[in-house]
């Protein structure tokens, strides 16, 4: 029953940690997000993200904990004749040194280091899709359309290599530099995939 328990536990913290891997862990909240529907030029910056709290439980962090309690405490049960409370003491206090160590890990070293980080804000579009809506030649300026948020938006564009693109083409946003989308075909960027 116990040793159930402790496997619940490891295994849902290493399918946590794998679903933060996957998904990410940075959301915007809905109250911050900027309703541009009626706006037809790209934004100009993103607002920055909130203060960072002192210690915000998140994802990451429990599935640290639940598989931390979890190993513990099952290789405590299965290797040592310890009672049943006391390997659950040992293991909850490697659960709180488990979170102790990711919230250690990510405030003293992934934060500042992302902070440190400088956001180039001619890439901040780079690889957003987009459709051209007036052709784009290697001697003269096109537009493209594309969505950032559920907003729409239109801007100059200029192919990425020279080459022609003609209206309905699917592109790739590779940078936004002085109001003009520099674009990739879509078929290139596949190809790289």
């Amino acid at each position: 029953m116990l040793s159930s328990l402790f496997l619940a536990s490891l295994l849902s913290g290493l399918l946590l940690g794998v679903y933060a891997m996957l998904h990410g862990v940075e959301r915007q909240p809905a109250s911050r997000r900027v309703d541009t529907s009626s706006a037809s030029s790209p934004p100009a910056s993103v607002p920055p993200p909130p203060p960072p709290a002192q210690l915000q439980i998140s994802p990451p962090t429990v599935a640290a904990s639940a598989f931390m309690f979890g190993l513990v405490g099952y290789l405590l049960l299965r290797f040592t004749s310890l009672g049943p409370g006391v390997t659950i003491i040992l293991s909850a206090v490697a659960a709180g040194l488990g979170l102790i160590g990711t919230l250690t890990l990510v405030t003293r070293w992934a934060v500042p280091g992302a902070k440190a980080d400088p956001v180039d804000p001619r890439y901040l579009l780079q690889g957003t899709p987009a459709r051209v809506t007036r052709s784009i030649s290697p001697d003269q300026d096109g537009e493209v359309d594309y969505a950032v948020d559920g907003a729409r938006y239109a801007t100059v564009a200029r192919s990425f290599d020279g080459s022609p693109l003609a209206v309905g083409a699917e592109v790739a946003i590779d940078r936004i530099e002085d109001g003009i989308a520099y674009v990739e075909d879509w078929a290139l960027v596949e190809q790289r995939l």
